[in-house]
This record gives C-alpha cells, structure tokens and sequence, in this order.
C-alpha cells in the first residue's frame, strides 16, 4: 500500500489556512488532551508580526502539563513535565501537540527550527504522532535522550514525515510499546532503532512505509526484535479509521533494500510475515529457519530493474562459476513455509541475481604522511574478474607521494580490497630553476635516473597516453612515488634483448616535486614475480618505446613465432609464420589496449614489436 493510499486523516483536509492565521487566540478543551488553543479570524489590524521578537515563557495553557520556553533563535526549550497527546482537529486531521503552539509562535514573529529537550521531560501513554506530520518542515530534536518514552504503549506515527535530520532514536524506551504502527513513516534516514525493546508490540504494519534512507542507510536489521506477539489483523483504528495491521506493507514504496530478519533466538514471529514486502524492492534479505513467508508479498526483480536475471541466488553461491541453485520467488516464499522440508537450518542470505557478477569495491583511502585522513574514501567497483587501476586523485594543497597497504591494480574477487594513498602538504613555488636532487648514488649512466631527474624542458618529447602498452629499451627502475630514490624503488628492470623486454600498461601520468613526467604502469610480464605490481618509471623517450606499432609499418619481420587469426581478437588461427619471415601488411587496427597488422591475404596477426619488427 502506497501513501497516497493509506486509510488516514493524516493528509486528507489539511489547509494552509490554519498555518497563517493572524491574531487573538482563545481556549477551547478537546477531550483527552485538556487545554488547547485555536486560532479565531484574524482582521486586518491584527495581521501585524512582531519584528523585535523577545524570549517568552509558557503561556495561553500551551503544552499543557510541560514547562518550555521559546527563545528568538527559533528553539522551543522543553524543561520539565508531561508533553500532552497529539492534536486531533474538527476535521479529524491529527498533529503534532507543538503545532498550535508553533502556528502562535511564528505569528508573533518566530520560526520554530529546534525543539530542544533541556531537562527531563516524560513522554504521555498515547505518544502517537508526538513529532509527525508537522506541516511545514519538521525541527530538528535535540537532546532526545532526555526524552522519557518508558510509560509510552503508543508510538504510532511518532516520526510521520520526519526528513529534516538523520535522527539517532536509540535513547527511546519502549519496553512498553505494544503499537510501532508508521512510526518511520515517510521519514528519512532514521537510525538507532535496532535494539528498541518489542516484546509487547503487536502492530509494526507500514513501520517503514515510503520510508527515505537519505544519508543514512538503506538497511533495516531487525534480527533482534521479538516480535513473537504480532498477529495479522486489521490493527487498531486511528481518528475511528481502521488501518491495515501486524506485518502489512512495512517497507512498501521504501528505499530499504536489505532486510536482515535472521536471529531464530530473537526475530522469531508466531505467524506469517504476512504482507511484510508487499509494494517494496528489497533485493536483500536475511532469514532464519523461523521464518514464515507465506503471504509475505516478496517480489523478484521486474523488467524495470534491468541487470538481473529475475531469479534470486544465496549471496554465498554469488562468486560459483558454472551451475549454482537459484531461486524464482514463489520458490524462495515456498522453502520457508511450515511444511516445507527443504527450510535451511541457519541464517541464509537471498539476493537479487545479477546478470553480471561485481567483485567487491576496492576502498580507497586518503592520508597525509602522518596517516591522518585528508579526503573522504572513495569506493572503486566493478565486475568480478575483472582488472581495476587506481590512478591517484589530485587534492588541492597536497602532492601525491605514494601508496601502502595494497596494490593500485589488480583484480576484482570476492574479497574486499583496500588501498592507501599518502600525500604530503604542497610546497609553494617560489620560482628559479633549481633541479631535483639526483639521490640515487647507484644509478649508472645508462639509467634513467640522472638523466629524468631534470626539469623536462623539450616540449617535442611525446608522452604516452594512458592504458597503451609500453615496453622498456634500456635499463629502469619501479618507484612507489614519482620522486626516484633508493628508499622508494621498488625493483629494478636491466636491459634485455629484443624479445625479453620488460613490459608495462600506463595507469596514469604523474610528475616529481620538480614537475618531472613519470609514468604511473603496472607490470605485465606474465610469469615473473613482478607480474601485476605497480609503481612509477621514467616518462622519457628514450627508456621506453610503445610496445604495439602505432602506424602501419608496411613490412615487418617475424622475432619470434607468430600465429595468424581470422579476426581481431586472435581467434580462429589459420597460421603460423616462423622467425625470419617477412610479411606484408594492408592496414593497422586497433584491438582493445593493442593493435593489430592486417596483412594482404586479410589475415591478422600481433601487432607487438617485441615479435615482429619493421623492415
């Protein structure tokens, strides 16, 4: 059941007339809730505000029962006693008890921001919409904890359209709550009710109805709640309107995506979770062997969640490759049913099946040398198998220094990654044209140390683009940062033979603390111990050359032995040209992070120099 739908006086009637009545106010008693004010017509010599508003203190047998006073920053201070219920008008549309006192308030020039709980304040028995359906944009609460709920049995609508803040509600007492019926209703980013005492409670229908997860999470634990007294029924009426009870439409038209009701020693209902997902999308849910699902209203994803496959799967079969079970909804609901024989025997996980499989992120965190966070951690996903580059962010005031505790590549599995990247404060340019310290006292002449620790001045010298293969032509070293020394080199790469030389994949483009190109790369020579590590090297021509041709060569020479294919892709091999052969090539195209040589008979071979060289 959608909100626009739910049998209540909550919406329905509600005017902006009562919001902006002017002047005198008279006292009129509604039973059950003693004293209250209402607002008479206003004329026009009384629609006059107050513009020099002063502090006041109770008056007009407001709040009855409770000492306040409200101030001229807009916070209404709660000092003492018992809050009245709510106010329910001639039109039977139900408020909040601050609303009449709120609506006199802002007409004497006051605009209530804050309800602020100064001393201790007791909650009344009946405490059913105590902060819900404030027509305008509900105030913040604080000092909740003061707030004494522990005589209140009804919380119903407590937080009806609360999205004014992400309100931490784990000081309510509610050892005596028998009714939780909409009490996060149309709220948002609600949290701390995963310990609430519900031994009593016998309606959490529409608890989380078109519930806003805001900033908070779209995850609902309430593997620790008894709810062994629920019942399905029509609940308790409200106003003399009868609304749907037990389990009906609790998380309908929300944004909760995963339920976790998998305790059997706590979450263990005596009925079925009747209507429980009625009109909701959770794609995630926890259950124990308890659990009853008969009736629940549990959907599978439809056609406008694209990117599943409509069945659901066991979150720990996610990462099986070939046939693993899977489940269509009706028989998910069946297996947890009384006289099911197939019922699991511990807590289960369910989840939406992806067509695609992801691996887990890879958490990213940001720190300065003193590992003190600098920028809030990114979370970098993908799909399971498939290879991730983290290429350092650039932080204004800050200047990249290096990474630790895990790799900048790698590959997305079913193990969570983590990666931090350390950054130290930026020195400020004073000009000049002083050089990088070479600090490598070890690096021969034909290294690229001496020689790239100069400000690169040539503005013709070309630098690779990012995720093009390169290929070493003379000895280097992998560095954790771009500033090269002894204490961040990684390892060193000597000079090899054509066809031995070392290869690499650019991640990103860095530079030293001197404005000296580096390349950020990762290592891809299969086999080798280095294999998938990380780091930076020289950025200079004349250290590394592209691995694959970047223009037609025309004619090439094989190297080593090269198989010729049909397509692109290197399948469907049709030939094999052994060293030495000469082959003559129609065009160049390019093939993912490599090219290929079409030769003149249309078949496609390698287009890697480290094989074939031009002629």
């Amino acid at each position: 059941m959608k909100i626009s739908t739910v049998g209540l006086a909550v919406v329905a009637g509600l005017t902006l007339g009562s919001v902006q009545e002017l002047g005198g106010f008279s006292a009129i008693s509604l039973p059950g809730i003693g004293s209250m004010v209402t607002a008479k017509a206003a004329t026009a010599t009384d629609a006059v505000v107050d513009e020099s508003p002063v502090d006041v203190d109770s008056s007009d047998n407001l709040l009855q029962g409770c000492s306040w006073k409200m101030t001229a920053d807009g916070v209404l201070h709660l000092k003492s006693g018992t809050l009245p219920i709510a106010y329910t008008n001639d039109q039977n549309n139900t408020y909040p008890p601050f609303f009449n006192l709120m609506n006199i308030e802002a007409n004497k020039g006051y605009v209530v921001t804050t309800i602020s709980f100064d001393g201790s304040v007791n909650a009344p028995v009946n405490a059913a919409f105590l902060f819900g359906n404030f027509l305008t944009k509900a105030p913040k609460i604080e000092n909740l904890n003061r707030l004494d709920t522990s005589q209140s049995t009804d919380f119903a609508y407590m937080f009806y359209k609360d999205q004014s803040q992400n309100l931490d509600v784990s000081s309510l007492n509610t050892s005596k709550a028998t009714d939780l019926h909409g009490m996060f209703m149309a709220a948002k980013g609600i949290s701390g009710y995963e310990h609430f005492d519900t031994g009593n409670v016998k309606d959490v229908g529409d608890l989380f109805n078109s519930y806003e997860a805001g900033n908070g999470s779209a995850t609902v634990d309430l593997s620790q709640w008894d709810l062994s007294k629920v019942v399905p029924g029509d609940g308790p009426t409200l106003n003399d309107r009868p609304m749907a009870g037990g389990f009906q439409n609790m998380f309908a038209s929300s944004e909760i995506k995963r339920v976790d009701l998998g305790n059997a020693e706590s979450f263990s209902p005596t009925s079925a979770l009747e209507g429980i997902f009625a009109d909701s999308t959770v794609s995630e849910i926890t259950l124990n062997p308890k659990d009853n699902m008969n009736g629940s209203g549990l959907k599978g994803p439809d056609e406008t969640q694209t990117g599943y496959t409509g069945k659901w799967e066991n979150i720990k079969d996610q990462y099986i490759k070939g046939e693993k079970p899977t489940y269509d909804t009706e028989g998910l609901v069946a297996m947890y049913s009384p006289d099911s024989s197939t019922t699991p025997t511990d807590n289960e996980t369910y989840i939406w099946e992806p067509v695609t499989t992801p691996g887990n992120p890879v958490t990213v965190h940001y720190v300065d040398q003193n590992g003190k966070t600098i920028q809030a951690d990114k979370q970098v996903p993908g799909d399971y198998g498939a290879t991730y580059n983290i290429a350092p962010d650039k932080i204004a005031g800050y200047d990249y220094v290096g990474f630790k505790d895990g790799s900048l590549t790698g590959t997305y599995d079913s193990d969570a990654k983590e990666v931090t990247l350390t950054y130290k404060k930026a020195t400020p340019t004073t000009g000049g044209t002083a050089t990088e310290p070479a600090t490598d006292s070890t690096s021969e002449a034909t290294s690229e140390t001496p020689e790239a620790d100069q400000p690169q001045t040539n503005p013709t010298n070309p630098v690779a683009k990012k995720n093009r293969a390169i290929t070493a032509v003379k000895k280097l070293g992998l560095y954790r940062t771009p500033n090269f020394s002894k204490r961040t080199r990684i390892a060193y790469y000597p000079k090899q033979s054509r066809t031995k030389r070392p290869q690499f994949v650019i991640l990103g483009v860095a530079q030293s603390k001197n404005g000296v190109k580096r390349y950020l790369v990762r290592d891809v020579n299969h086999g080798t111990k280095r294999d998938g590590k990380a780091g930076y090297i020289t950025a200079k021509q004349a250290f590394s050359n592209h691995t694959y041709y970047q223009s037609n060569p025309k004619t090439v020479k094989v190297l080593a032995r090269v198989n010729g294919y049909r397509n692109k892709a290197l399948k469907h091999q049709v030939k094999t040209y052994q060293p030495g052969k000469i082959l003559h090539v129609k065009k160049l195209v390019h093939y993912r992070l490599t090219t290929r040589l079409v030769l003149r008979d249309g078949t496609f071979v390698t287009g890697n120099k480290v094989k074939l060289i031009m002629q």
